[in-house]
């Protein structure tokens, strides 16, 4: 959507925000650190939309459909050579 993030440093959330580049990644359960990325973005208007472009543009380039249906068949195609090595 070209929006920026402000998120969690949990999970996979870092696998799509670079903290700093396309949005901004807090600790997990810290609110105060959340609020001043916010009060960051609010703040600073052109940041917030160049972080926003930089969001849509790493979307684009690194997930879309295509490459995730082949990430997913890749994924799948080692659990079957795995399960089928195992039953040799």
């Amino acid at each position: 959507c070209g929006k920026p993030v402000v998120a969690s440093n949990v999970g996979g959330i870092s696998e799509q925000i670079q903290d700093g580049f396309n949005g901004f990644l807090s600790p997990m359960g810290d609110a105060e650190h959340m609020a001043s990325n916010v009060i960051a973005m609010l703040d600073n208007p052109e940041m917030t939309l160049a972080m926003g472009e930089k969001s849509a543009q790493l979307i684009l380039n690194y997930f879309t459909l295509e490459q995730q249906a082949d990430t997913y068949l890749k994924w799948y195609q080692s659990i079957l050579q795995q399960n089928n090595s195992k039953n040799l």
